[in-house]
């Protein structure tokens, strides 16, 4: 049985752990794209098609440490303990699958339906801490743009979701 937050779930893949422990479904990080070191005024015309503007570079590099690798899966689940969602935004709440349902699903669906739901609730928790941040100021275009693509990737996974399970 696999769990996570107050979620158990039995994936059917007990046998492909004969030890017993813990089965892990990770996903190998991503391939690190090599930038070349661009000196001073040459990085206004190096700037990779398709990329933006550089940020303040400690932030890059945190940025691109975090989605390029695995982060501790308690701290990510304590940090989105904090973050349930609001009363008055039902539509945040990440459901379960029916159980009739469930116990149809082959064990490779179950494994990729607790990653779903692994997921919403991580981009959960991400658009409550930013409401909650954004609540009380009036919110300039890149915030505005920043909760429309939070709210949009929750959409979007969730239609995978449906269309993984029918």
């Amino acid at each position: 049985e696999v769990s996570w937050g107050d979620i158990p779930i039995d994936l059917g893949l007990q046998k492909a752990d004969p030890a017993g422990g813990d089965l892990n479904f990770e996903c190998t990080p991503q391939s690190k794209k090599k930038r070349p070191n661009v000196p001073g005024i040459a990085k206004e015309f190096a700037i990779p098609e398709g990329s933006g503007e550089a940020m303040e570079e400690n932030l890059a590099a945190n940025i691109n440490y975090m989605v390029s690798h695995q982060l501790h899966n308690s701290v990510m689940i304590e940090t989105s303990e904090l973050y349930k969602t609001p009363g008055n935004c039902a539509s945040l709440e990440v459901s379960t699958v029916n159980p009739l349902i469930w116990t149809s699903m082959t064990p490779s669906m179950r494994a990729q339906e607790v990653k779903f739901q692994k997921v919403l609730k991580l981009i959960s928790a991400a658009i409550t801490a930013y409401g909650r941040q954004m609540e009380r100021l009036e919110m300039d275009k890149i915030q505005k743009d920043t909760l429309g693509l939070l709210c949009n990737s929750f959409y979007e996974i969730n239609c995978m979701r449906k269309m993984a399970i029918r």
